[in-house]
């Protein structure tokens, strides 16, 4: 998601991902198998290319591509090797630039900074800071 607008490639995704998962199918055993190995270089492939492009929509079809395995295998490897989903470590590392960019620059208004790196709702951006750093963007700039 992106100033408002999530693309319809990651909304094709989105739904194509939950009708395979959630409804019996001929293969519904082999989705659900153990996937391909995947080798921590692969995983940390895809997270430097995350760590590069933290302002960007990045779909997991990118992704997967960029590190040269399935999705579903990027999906598993992400969570054996980072204990996260990839679009709760792409988050994470939206929130950390954000902290840095409230802490250093203050010219920026917290919703620029939210919308700089990919938070469309100033407000559920200020929830999701307080969850993760226990503190409003406001507070923690004022400190």
């Amino acid at each position: 998601i992106s100033d408002g607008i999530m693309t319809s490639t990651r909304v094709a995704e989105m739904i194509i991902d939950a009708t395979i998962e959630s409804w019996p199918h001929n293969f519904h055993e082999a989705l659900f198998a153990p996937s391909a190995k995947i080798s921590s270089r692969q995983v940390k492939v895809a997270i430097e290319y995350l760590h590069a492009n933290a302002d960007k929509i990045i779909s997991n079809t990118e992704l997967a591509n960029i590190a040269n395995v399935s999705i579903r295998t990027l999906q598993n490897g992400f969570q054996r090797f980072t204990g996260q989903a990839i679009v709760t470590y792409h988050r994470q590392i939206k929130m950390e630039r954000c902290k840095l960019d409230l802490l250093s620059d203050p010219t920026l208004t917290v919703s620029q900074i939210a919308r700089k790196w990919g938070f469309s709702n100033p407000g559920r951006f200020c929830n999701q800071f307080q969850r993760a750093y226990g503190i409003s963007p406001g507070e923690l700039r004022k400190k």
